[in-house]
């Protein structure tokens, strides 16, 4: 399930600057034409690129050239916490499931009477635990406002300024003479450590703030909007019916059992004179 949804693709810039020119067929920079793959259209983006002075990049997947106003790197450093949420949940939800139906099959088969109930209540509890993820999803969009947080595949970032740093304090950050609650001493892309006279956007996530290193604003102002505008629904769908599953198995395998013993003293009873408590007329 994590290679399924996590990005994977091998690919790396081999050149970025001014794009001059772009058709169809090649995107010019640096003086040099690239035949490109994706036309016109951003390769990581997915808009129509156009040609205004703004920087570009060239990348390299499967021996051919693809053209981009964005960095993959960035995006991911600004989306690994949504990433790194889906993906531990469906990991998570992947082996509570299998841990559950490897423990509870195999008691249900054996019927091994002397440990059978406490086998059992451990592959429920199993089956259970992968309810969870769910159920915080299912919360947090119930309740945006006072539970946004279990929301977990929500996330909304903001561009908030842009300019050189000045002064860095434990708890504050001062770009363009405006104090920023940061307490992070490093770069969210970088994982440098802040430096002064060096520029840096501020950004939002989920209401913390934090700095990016050197990134063009208007690219990475593109970069923004693309992550939020991307939509997490299938892995949702998933997350959902894993957690129906969970819930569904653990509750079937505690209650079969206690309906068959019902059944079976339901038919059992038999009245003294052997007749099941019915009368036969001579």
């Amino acid at each position: 399930m994590m290679f399924l949804f996590t990005s994977c693709e091998n690919y790396e810039i081999v050149d970025h600057g001014e794009l001059t020119a772009i058709n169809e067929k090649s995107a010019q920079i640096n003086g040099i034409n690239y035949c490109t793959e994706n036309g016109t259209t951003d390769f990581i983006l997915g808009n129509k690129i156009t040609v205004d002075k703004e920087p570009a990049y060239i990348y390299m997947k499967d021996e051919n050239f693809y053209v981009s106003k964005a960095v993959q790197d960035d995006i991911n450093a600004l989306e690994s916490k949504r990433t790194t949420n889906v993906n531990s949940a469906l990991v998570l939800q992947g082996i509570f499931l299998l841990l559950g139906i490897m423990v509870l099959i195999p008691a249900h088969v054996n019927k091994r009477e002397d440990n059978l109930k406490t086998v059992k209540i451990i592959g429920a509890a199993a089956c259970g635990l992968a309810f969870i993820p769910g159920t915080y999803l299912f919360l947090g969009k119930c309740f945006p406002e006072a539970l946004s947080d279990l929301n977990f595949t929500q996330q909304h970032i903001e561009f908030m300024d842009y300019g050189e740093l000045t002064k860095i304090q434990s708890k504050t950050k001062t770009i363009n003479s405006n104090a920023w609650s940061i307490s992070s001493d490093k770069a969210i892309n970088t994982q440098e450590k802040l430096a002064r006279f060096k520029k840096y956007s501020v950004i939002s996530i989920d209401g913390k703030k934090e700095l990016f290193e050197g990134r063009n604003p208007k690219v990475l102002r593109a970069e923004i909007h693309y992550i939020n505008q991307k939509d997490y629904s299938t892995q949702e769908v998933i997350i959902a019916l894993l957690s129906l599953i969970g819930f569904s198995g653990g509750l079937y395998f505690l209650t079969i059992d206690k309906k068959k013993r019902i059944r079976s003293r339901s038919s059992g009873i038999v009245s003294e004179d052997e007749k099941n408590g019915h009368s036969v007329e001579e």
